[in-house]
């Protein structure tokens, strides 16, 4: 039995707001703290190493579909050289 779980009918805005605040951050229209309290809630954090930066997933019940997985290994190979570090904190 495959589990499913029902996306926030916010997720394409909250996306494309995301996408608009980094192209945003990126042009130095706002600042790196204005950015940071953008992307911290987003689950986005500068790591110690300069322009380093870890994503966290949030995975309802623990649970990761087929093509979930595949896209978080497409976003490991394109900004992570194809290693993404996986735990089990929660």
């Amino acid at each position: 039995m495959e589990t499913t779980y029902n996306l926030p009918p916010t997720l394409k805005e909250d996306l494309d707001r995301f996408k608009t605040e980094t192209q945003r951050f990126k042009e130095g229209a706002i600042s790196a703290a204005q950015y940071r309290s953008f992307r911290v809630p987003q689950g986005v954090y500068e790591q110690r190493e300069e322009g380093a930066f870890m994503m966290r997933v949030r995975l309802p019940g623990g649970v990761l579909l087929h093509d979930q997985i595949r896209a978080l290994a497409n976003v490991s190979k394109k900004y992570a050289g194809g290693v993404p570090h996986v735990t089990t904190r929660q």
